[in-house]
């Protein structure tokens, strides 16, 4: 399933974007 941890991997990264912007 090593495409479900890049999507989650993907989420944090924008979840991170989103506190910054």
């Amino acid at each position: 399933l090593r495409w479900l941890r890049a999507f989650r991997e993907e989420r944090k990264m924008v979840q991170e974007d989103e506190k910054i912007g």
